[in-house]
């Protein structure tokens, strides 16, 4: 049977239809998708997170280092997320989630991606659902499949961040997005100590609006643009300079039709 991913509107994300999965990378369709962050608290009271390799079977950032794991929503599983959670760490870490805590992250926040890859036709856009997983320093992981991974390891949350910042070739193109965007990287900190009991208070940890991200391969850029309730917006070239103010108008304009695609952004980066 072949797996079929909702398509969504981008006017409203109402479900449109359903398509294969080669499909609707190949096409470019809106779809939604979970992100995961599993952590732990170590002895030392610090936060620990879960990097995974991708394998060399995987379709898209083969051989990349990643955040815990990530997987599409497919038909059926529309209306529950943790349906999709549970089975993505089974399919991908070969964990059961079942004894976990679990914490959905910016559930308040439109978070969306723009992707595109060095392979030939593959353009992803999805709607993004981010949760945080905590698994106890005492347990052990069991690594012992699955063809989408090649190896886990724990690893202190500043030195991920700091290794996507400096190394981001080596790591896909959404923990770029999630370690090097600071505003980003430091509200997932405060909110994974929160999460871990290791601080009492989330502060300087809002929520914005919105989060939208572009990436495209050819001409190496990765952008984010944070929205906040007073329309105020942050930006950033991840691979080099600053966005000038009359550049990020002209995007905060077109993503705010949200009918636009990775070339209309970069014919005003450009």
């Amino acid at each position: 049977m072949v797996d079929e991913f909702p398509i969504l509107n981008p006017l409203n994300w109402s479900i449109i239809g359903y398509k294969k999965r080669s499909s609707v990378h190949s096409e470019g369709d809106w779809h939604p998708a979970l992100q995961t962050f599993i952590f732990r608290k170590n002895n030392n009271d610090k936060v620990e997170v879960l990097m995974q390799k991708r394998s060399s079977r995987v379709d898209i950032a083969k051989g990349f280092l990643d955040q815990s794991y990530a997987t599409q929503l497919l038909k059926g599983e529309e209306k529950s997320l943790e349906s999709a959670l549970f089975r993505g760490a089974r399919d991908e870490l070969g964990l059961d989630l079942s004894k976990y805590r679990i914490l959905r992250i910016f559930s308040e926040t439109e978070l969306s991606i723009v992707k595109t890859y060095s392979q030939a036709n593959l353009y992803n856009r999805e709607l993004l659902h981010l949760f945080f997983i905590e698994i106890p320093y005492s347990d052990s992981l069991n690594f012992s499949c699955c063809d989408k991974v090649e190896l886990i390891e724990w690893i202190d949350w500043d030195d991920f961040t700091k290794n996507v910042e400096n190394n981001y070739q080596n790591f896909t193109k959404t923990s770029r997005f999630y370690s090097v965007q600071k505003f980003l990287s430091e509200a997932l900190k405060s909110r994974a100590n929160f999460f871990l009991g290791i601080k009492k208070s989330q502060k300087g940890s809002y929520s914005p609006k919105s989060i939208r991200y572009y990436s495209w391969h050819e001409k190496s850029f990765d952008v984010a643009l944070v929205e906040f309730e007073d329309y105020h917006l942050l930006e950033k070239y991840y691979l080099g300079e600053k966005i000038s103010l009359q550049k990020t108008r002209k995007i905060e304009n077109l993503s705010k039709e949200f009918i636009f695609n990775y070339l209309d952004v970069y014919s005003i980066l450009d």
